[in-house]
C-alpha cells in the first residue's frame, strides 16, 4: 500500500466507455471532473489530518486504503453536476457515495479508521523474497547440482 495521486483518468475508469464518451461531449466536463476530484481529495486528506493521522507531504496524494472511496465520492459529485444526465446517477453509485461519506466521517474520529502512515511506504519497498547470489563463498553458496534425464542429483 502507498500514497498515490488520483487523476481524472482514474475517475473516468469507473465509467463505461459509452458513459465516458457521453460526458466528454458535454462542455466543461473535463474541468468539472478535475475540480470535483480535487475537492474530494482535499476533503479526505483533511479528514485524515483531523483524525490525528499523518498525511503525505506530496499534495494530492491519497492512501490506497481509501482510494476507492475518494473515487466514489468524486464520481457522484461529478455526475450530479450535470442534471441532464440523470441516467448515469444510478442507485449503486449513490450507495457507493454514501459509503464514502461514512468512511470520511470515520476518518475524522481518532482511531476509528486508520490509514497507512505515509512513511510506511518506503520502509518495506518489496514483499518479494530475496534469494542470495552465487559466487560469494564456498560456505554460503549452495552446492552445484546436475539434474538431467540421466542423472538426477539435486
Amino acid at each position: 500500500m502507498s500514497w498515490r495521486t488520483i487523476t481524472e483518468a482514474d475517475l473516468f475508469e469507473q465509467l463505461t466507455p459509452g458513459e465516458t464518451a457521453q460526458l466528454q461531449n458535454i462542455a466543461g466536463s473535463t474541468q468539472t471532473a478535475a475540480n470535483r476530484l480535487g475537492d474530494s481529495v482535499r476533503k479526505f486528506r483533511g479528514a485524515i489530518r483531523a483524525g490525528g493521522q499523518d498525511v503525505d507531504t506530496t499534495d494530492g496524494t491519497i492512501p490506497d486504503d481509501v482510494r476507492d472511496n475518494v473515487v466514489d465520492h468524486a464520481r457522484w459529485q461529478f455526475l450530479i453536476s450535470f442534471p441532464q444526465i440523470k441516467l448515469l446517477q444510478t442507485p449503486e453509485r449513490k450507495e457507493a457515495f454514501q459509503e464514502a461519506l461514512k468512511v470520511l466521517e470515520a476518518l475524522r474520529k481518532p482511531g476509528a479508521f486508520n490509514v497507512e502512515n505515509p512513511g510506511d511506504a518506503t520502509a518495506d519497498p518489496s514483499a518479494a523474497p530475496s534469494f542470495g547470489e552465487r559466487g560469494g563463498s564456498a560456505t554460503n553458496d549452495p552446492r552445484a547440482r546436475d539434474f538431467t534425464r540421466e542423472n538426477q542429483d539435486g
